[in-house]
């Protein structure tokens, strides 16, 4: 199995382990929705190009969705010089008006280095007062040039790759960096909020989303994946944190084959 599937593949378990959730009993937020942008993507380097693409659901899509990129796709800058910013090999998403948004990508930057934030859809759903929250996150730096790879987060003041926030403010911060390799290696790094059972979102909660923010150097790729999950109910909690502590674990797994 290659490297370059294994977001999709991850995405795949999350959605069957949400499903088997919601058939345990657990309760679904009424008067969901999702944005119509599963992601945004934006691209810059230090000669001031700036890209950005957009990925968007089917319009006749249901409450769940499990999307998949189907061929790379480049970023290209949006000036005249249509400078290439990089390359999205995967991209996938699994999002649940339950609310659940979990999403996975692979990006490489051309022959300089490049900034990206990759932004997940939103997803609303009715009110809830300070529901039980988890916000879990992996990434992985892999050099492929034999000069060693660097990627820098650049959330919470350059300290952080991943984000979960919801309307009334940030969940989450996850996954402390910057994180380095040697010559055609890689190196992951994983990190969880709480690490063990859930927390809460205080204050009355409509929406959620997550992002990945962070700068890679010349030639090398950056993947991860992030899931950010409110529950309205507390019925399925004990089995959320043990799907949460697997999906953790493959990302590791995956990365290793």
């Amino acid at each position: 199995m290659t490297a370059r599937r294994f977001p999709s593949l991850l995405l795949a378990a999350a959605a069957l382990f949400f499903n088997l959730l919601a058939g345990m009993g657990a309760a679904k937020a009424d008067g969901g929705s999702i944005s119509a942008a599963l992601f945004v993507i934006e691209a810059w380097d230090a000669g001031q190009h700036y890209g950005r693409v957009e990925f968007f659901r089917n319009p006749a899509a249901g409450p769940q969705i499990n999307w998949n990129l189907q061929n790379p796709v480049q970023i290209v800058s949006d000036d005249p010089s249509q400078t290439v910013l990089g390359t999205v090999s995967d991209l996938a998403a699994y999002v649940d008006s339950d609310p659940v948004v979990s999403i996975g990508f692979a990006i490489t930057a051309p022959n300089t280095s490049v900034s990206y934030t990759i932004t997940s859809a939103i997803v609303g759903f009715a009110p809830l007062v300070n529901p039980p929250a988890v916000a879990s996150a992996a990434i992985t730096v892999t050099d492929s040039d034999g000069d060693g790879a660097v990627a820098s987060p650049l959330f919470a003041g350059g300290t952080k790759f991943f984000q979960a926030v919801s309307n009334v403010g940030g969940y989450a911060n996850l996954i402390n960096g910057p994180l380095t390799t040697a010559p055609y290696a890689s190196a992951v790094a994983s990190d969880a909020l709480p690490p063990v059972g859930y927390g809460s979102v205080i204050g009355t909660v409509t929406t959620i989303q997550t992002a990945f923010s962070f700068n890679i150097t010349a030639n090398d790729q950056v993947s991860g994946t992030g899931v950010f999950v409110v529950i309205p109910e507390p019925g399925g909690l004990a089995a959320l944190a043990t799907g949460l502590a697997g999906f953790a674990a493959v990302v590791l797994r995956r990365r290793t084959v």
